[in-house]
């Protein structure tokens, strides 16, 4: 499966540990990998999935109505949500970052096949907002 998932275009990293049953897929900036693309890979090779805990860094924009994560050319690749545990953080989020960089670690839950044409929800559980570096 780390082979597998290794050769997609964006990898640079793949660590699996079969005793605690994670895998660890860290990708490269600007990378057009999707989280579906990582869970055909890894059922292909007969693995179980469940969910994925993810941090990814994006734009909060507003698109059909939805709170979304645009990551590297502006596409829209998550439909965030409240994360169970963390009710009220989609509103500081959608006030506080509206057009902004943030970084955000969340969940995102296994969907029905059937659901391929939806963006993906992503439960945010926190983020951060990066300070603008100063160059000088």
């Amino acid at each position: 499966m780390r082979v597998a998932v290794r050769k997609l275009e964006g990898v640079e990293s793949v660590k699996v540990s079969l005793n605690d049953g994670l895998a660890e897929v860290r990708l490269a900036p600007g990378n057009r990998v999707t989280v579906d693309q990582l869970r055909e890979i890894i059922r292909s090779k007969g693995f179980t999935l469940k969910d994925a805990g993810v941090v990814v860094t994006g734009t909060i924009m507003e698109h059909e109505g939805a709170v979304v994560l645009a990551v590297s050319d502006g596409t829209p690749a998550f439909r965030l949500v409240d994360s169970p545990q963390s009710r009220g953080t989609l509103a500081a989020l959608r006030s506080e970052a509206q057009e902004r960089r943030v970084e955000i670690r969340g969940r995102v839950p296994e969907r029905p096949p059937s659901a391929t044409a939806e963006l993906p929800a992503l439960e945010v559980a926190s983020y951060t907002i990066p300070t603008p570096s100063r160059s000088g």
